[in-house]
């Protein structure tokens, strides 16, 4: 244990040991390994890089090594090194958006093209993201040959060449899951998933199943929750341009 790093240990009454609200997954039996691997091969998630696979387990899962554990797992497989794309685009001149005051208010719009063509002539993705909760909605779609530049969305390319990668000429049938994958998946611009400002809460998966609960939000409690929620979002957006800020001034003073 890492001394100043205060720890809350307790004995839930089903008798599992928890770390505040995390529950302590032992050494034993793979049960660490098997985390590891519903939490970055399943189709519900399809290969999340280390830092989001990360914060997707962090709520929910605690063991000492688990970060440096997470980290080793997403350095070994083939298919996110595969489709990691790097930005290392020049930076250019910051013109931070005005952040939105309403869900779906102002949306972007993007393309992922390239991909493989899937039986249905498919072989590109329109993404339409709502840029307060950045959750969005996939389209599978033909690319028109007019010669046209599109521009890829780079932080949902890994993910959805991931998914072309695993399931090749019928990736568009499985849109819904990376769809899903993306909006129940932490964003770091917000601090949360885009599925907790809409719903007050990530919806369940394997991986978490038992540890998000099955309370439903409904009526007044829903609206209050998604109004709080939207505020920490805005404040989380305005630190991020203010990171970026900062970032660029730094990189130009080099």
């Amino acid at each position: 244990m890492k001394q100043g790093k205060k720890q809350n240990f307790s004995i839930r009454a089903d008798g599992v040991i928890v770390n505040g609200e995390r529950v302590c997954v032992p050494d034993v039996d793979g049960l660490r390994e098997e985390i590891l691997q519903e939490a970055h091969n399943a189709p519900y998630v399809i290969h999340p890089g280390t830092v989001k696979m990360y914060r997707n387990l962090k709520p929910y899962y605690w063991w000492q090594t688990m970060k440096k554990d997470v980290a080793e797992f997403v350095a070994k497989c083939m298919t996110y090194q595969q489709v990691k794309a790097e930005h290392q685009a020049p930076a250019g001149k910051l013109r931070p958006l005005l952040i939105p005051e309403s869900k779906w208010e102002k949306i972007t719009m993007d393309f992922v093209v390239g991909l493989p063509c899937t039986f249905r002539k498919h072989d590109a993705i329109w993404v339409i993201v709502d840029r307060l909760m950045k959750s969005a909605h996939f389209l599978p779609i033909r690319q028109e040959t007019d010669g046209q530049s599109e521009r890829t969305i780079q932080t949902l390319e890994d993910t959805m060449r991931a998914c072309t990668m695993e399931f090749k000429g019928n990736w568009d049938d499985h849109l819904p899951l990376m769809e899903f994958a993306y909006n129940n998946s932490f964003h770091s611009s917000i601090g949360m998933a885009s599925y907790q400002v809409l719903y007050g809460r990530r919806c369940r998966s394997p991986v978490c199943w038992d540890i998000e609960g099955s309370r439903q939000l409904e009526g007044p409690e829903l609206v209050q929750e998604t109004v709080k929620k939207i505020q920490i979002v805005k404040k989380c957006l305005k630190a991020a341009q203010d990171r970026q800020k900062v970032m660029l001034i730094n990189t130009a003073g080099k």
